[in-house]
């Protein structure tokens, strides 16, 4: 079994995959499941105790987390170990003017995303931070945005004012609040989902990408989901698949060098 691990800074979510897989199929993960990425000095024995009884051969981790990964890696001290760098991706040109500073969850969206669609494409992610990746058509990753995600949102008008409560994201009911709670909720997601959509605009406008389908994930893109018919494709496990994708392109491309 491959134990893939996708290191977010809220949460990190975890699957044990067949290593004879068919790679990008949500059915094919034996197990699936997720913990708080913090405290991450204990992450690694976290994740460790949550796992079935199957034998794990190899672990993947792509992370977002500074520190992350080395805790992991000593709590998976047998298997072999993998941090997934931009090494790894180097199929995908990487034409931002400081690739050094792509996340690494963005380029193995990216990597998952290449077993959906041809490019062009633009991937939106929508977890702590929301996302917005664009891949142009030569399959070049040419950058995005990065916006407050929804929960972060809600934390922040709460914590920065005096008199707004914190409110549990939801589906709003009304584009115009007629309580405090309800402004919000209307305020966070559909200012979200409004936000997203004036980005990907006008980024396929500036690239000349308006045939451009746009792929969902993330752990809160069910929130967005039903108030935009932007996204041709929603997957909330496509950076587990990119981190398949990723495992399997290394392990073919160790098998040719050992040749």
């Amino acid at each position: 079994m491959r134990l893939l691990i996708d290191v977010g800074n809220s949460s990190t979510s975890f699957a044990l995959q067949s290593t004879k897989a068919s790679l990008g199929k949500e059915k094919d993960f034996a197990f699936r499941s997720f913990v708080p990425t913090h405290p991450h000095s204990s992450l690694g024995t976290r994740i460790r105790a949550l796992l079935p009884e199957l034998a794990v051969e190899s672990v993947w981790v792509a992370s977002v987390v500074r520190g992350a990964s080395d805790n992991i890696s000593r709590a998976f001290k047998e298997p072999f170990f993998h941090r997934i760098s931009t090494q790894d991706l180097h199929a995908i040109p990487n034409r931002t003017l400081k690739p050094e500073q792509v996340g690494m969850d963005r380029l193995v969206n990216v990597r998952g995303a290449l077993d959906r669609v041809k490019p062009p494409f633009l991937v939106v992610d929508s977890g702590t931070a929301i996302t917005v990746c664009v891949v142009d058509r030569e399959g070049a990753y040419r950058g995005g945005a990065i916006l407050p995600g929804l929960m972060l949102s809600s934390e922040a008008l709460h914590q920065h004012t005096s008199l707004l409560p914190s409110v549990e994201i939801g589906s709003p009911t009304h584009a115009t609040g007629r309580t405090t709670e309800e402004a919000l909720l209307s305020g966070i997601v559909l200012g979200a989902v409004s936000a997203v959509e004036g980005l990907i605009a006008r980024m396929k406008k500036e690239l000349l990408l308006e045939d451009a389908p746009v792929i969902g994930t993330g752990g809160s893109i069910h929130w967005l989901a039903p108030f935009t018919s932007l996204f041709s494709i929603l997957d909330s496990d496509l950076t587990l698949k990119g981190i398949a994708s990723v495992a399997s392109d290394v392990t073919e491309m160790n098998k040719k060098t050992q040749k």
